[in-house]
């Protein structure tokens, strides 16, 4: 799971698209911005996101966005990595 936000944490910095299909996870400082990319080169991990949502009232909550995946195409060092939203919702099944 993933609970990014639009604000700077520490130097990173995510940005999710306006159709809310892609999140561009970067950070401020080019070495970690491009060690990151590095290491999340072909991967095939997954994240089911929430996103950090601070509504008009100043209330912080966490709004699902979907299942991204990481987008070989897409990522460059330079701009940081991409994760692109392949299902707007994720199925849980509960075990006895």
């Amino acid at each position: 799971m993933w609970w990014p936000s639009e604000r700077t944490r520490q130097g990173w910095i995510n940005k999710l698209s306006n159709d809310e299909q892609e999140i561009i996870e970067t950070h401020a400082e080019a070495h970690k911005r491009e060690k990151h990319f590095n290491e999340h080169l072909n991967t095939s991990e997954l994240r089911i996101v929430f996103f950090y949502h601070r509504d008009i009232l100043g209330l912080t909550s966490y709004k699902f966005k979907g299942l991204f995946a990481y987008d070989n195409e897409k990522s460059r060092p330079e701009i940081g990595t991409v994760w692109r939203r392949i299902d707007d919702k994720i199925n849980i099944e509960l075990i006895d």
